[in-house]
């Protein structure tokens, strides 16, 4: 049955939007704060604590909200159709950008969502209700173990650009600003790094085989989860960076971007076997070769080479990782 929103609904849609605003602002200034030379200082520290306070309010809204899965795609619906973003926010290349702000409520409403899938069930099953405690318990360890494989990923990221260090200072602070948009956008990574006050590991733990230990799944189905995914990102990743041309690797913002590209390709590669990096990187070959491709490639060098310089990394970078399992 449809769902259809009352007034405390609408109370709580715009409660969301304006406490969401107020945690984008912190964050803002915790980035300020660090470009300022205060990272780690009373001040910082202050304003860690208030976002705390603020993101236990936004939890309270979720909870009124509650997990109905009618109730949060209505929401989540509403969204989508009825909210646009204010498009006279700061243009300014390093602002916190406010398009975050509806991106950062719909991941949380979907993530609702997910975790009642069991309303999706058909009725006949939910009488079976072995059945129906079975099908929602893989459900919901299989989202837990991807949720650990991303969070794995994002923590090998911010590894790897935690070690860049650039000359220009426009992209340098642009690479500092990356962990704020991600625990801002990524809220399992939130509390992480928050309690950490965004201090980034050197060598993060990655915690997908311990997960996948605790669900007592075998750890070859965990290595083909995390195939998958890496190898559905990296071909979003490629053809993302492939689209930029030499010339536009001059604007600071795109050069960041690549940068980051880079490090997300290294993090990737840590998902991924060797076989499989061997098996990518002749494709790749293949393609920047092709007679008929390259043209094109002619004016995309630099940007290749930065392609080319992950995958010189991938020995390196295994040592990135430290590695939690239950066996010894």
């Amino acid at each position: 049955m449809e769902y259809n929103l009352k007034k405390d609904d609408y109370e709580d849609i715009n409660s969301l939007i304006s406490i969401s605003s107020q945690i984008k602002d912190l964050y803002n200034e915790l980035y300020k704060l660090e470009l300022s030379g205060k990272k780690l200082s009373e001040e910082y520290i202050s304003v860690i604590k208030r976002l705390k306070t603020t993101l236990f309010v936004e939890n309270n809204i979720y909870e009124r909200i509650g997990l109905s899965y009618e109730k949060n795609s209505a929401i989540l619906r509403y969204l989508n159709e009825n909210v646009k973003e204010n498009q006279e926010f700061e243009q300014e290349l390093f602002s916190f950008d406010a398009d975050l702000i509806i991106p950062r409520i719909t991941s949380r409403l979907t993530e609702n969502i997910i975790k009642n899938c069991q309303e999706l069930i058909p009725d006949e099953l939910k009488e079976l209700d072995f059945l129906k405690q079975h099908v929602t318990n893989s459900l919901n360890n299989s989202f837990d173990i991807r949720d650990s494989i991303i969070k794995d990923l994002i923590n090998c990221l911010l590894a790897i650009i935690q070690k860049e260090h650039n000359k220009n200072p426009n992209i340098s602070n642009y690479l500092k600003k990356l962990k704020y948009k991600v625990s801002y956008f990524q809220p399992k990574m939130e509390m992480n790094l928050l309690d950490n006050n965004f201090e980034i590991e050197e060598n993060p733990y990655v915690e997908s085989l311990l997960i996948s230990q605790i669900y007592n799944w075998p750890k070859e189905i965990i290595d083909e989860i995390k195939q998958l995914y890496g190898v559905e990102y990296y071909k979003r990743e490629l053809k993302t960076m492939l689209v930029y041309e030499d010339e536009d690797l001059k604007d600071d913002f795109i050069m960041s971007e690549m940068i980051i590209g880079q490090a997300f390709l290294r993090a990737i590669f840590l998902l991924l076997d060797d076989e499989i990096i061997m098996t990518l990187n002749d494709s790749f070959n293949d393609l920047i070769n092709s007679e008929k491709l390259k043209p094109i490639f002619a004016n995309r060098q630099e940007v290749i080479k930065m392609i080319i310089n992950a995958y010189e990394k991938v020995k390196i970078d295994k040592s990135i990782p430290k590695i939690i399992s239950l066996k010894l």
